[in-house]
């Protein structure tokens, strides 16, 4: 876990570009209760529902914007350091490019069987996030550089369910 900001944004920098038109997942988290993170091989989703089992379906919402949030693999490991990534709180870990220049809001994204709409809300990182992984981690996410590119990551809707699997494709649906 970086210390201060400028380490943050240079291990950030030092990163290899990501994957553009095909992905993988690299990681699944579900989180059944507040403060609760559970790694699993496989997520059943809905439009209805989000992620089977995951708190987000179990009570109302006035949109479906916030279903399911996704971050890049080698980013949320850069900024966790040590401490275990699902700690995060996204379902989604990808090996793909997740920035606004690919997935504008708006934009579809084929993950396994799921088709997701990539949400027109910002996923800002919370109060938790800078408990688990730090000041820099969260204040590097927010930096002019980095928002873009959604260090991050990206909040998505349910479009069309299915099951995504450890491993499966992830791949930016051309409009």
């Amino acid at each position: 876990m970086p210390n201060t900001l400028q380490e943050a944004l240079d291990s950030l920098e030092k990163l290899p570009a990501p994957p553009r038109s095909k992905g993988r997942v690299t990681g699944l988290v579900i989180r059944p209760k507040k403060g609760e993170r559970t790694v699993v091989d496989t997520l059943q989703l809905s439009p209805e529902k989000g992620i089977h089992g995951d708190r987000w379906g179990l009570r109302s919402h006035s949109t479906r914007n916030r279903q399911v949030s996704a971050i890049r693999s080698d980013v949320l490991h850069c900024l966790a350091g040590a401490t275990s990534p699902e700690l995060s709180g996204d379902n989604l870990h990808l090996d793909l490019d997740l920035s606004v220049a690919l997935l504008p809001a708006g934009s579809l994204l084929q993950v396994g069987e799921v088709l997701f709409r990539v949400s027109p809300e910002q996923h800002d990182p919370c109060g938790q996030f800078i408990d688990r992984f730090g000041r820099a981690a969260h204040d590097a996410t927010l930096d002019p550089a980095w928002l873009p590119k959604r260090g991050r990551g990206v909040l998505l809707e349910v479009v069309q369910g299915g099951c995504i699997r450890l491993g499966d494709t992830a791949t930016p649906v051309p409009a």
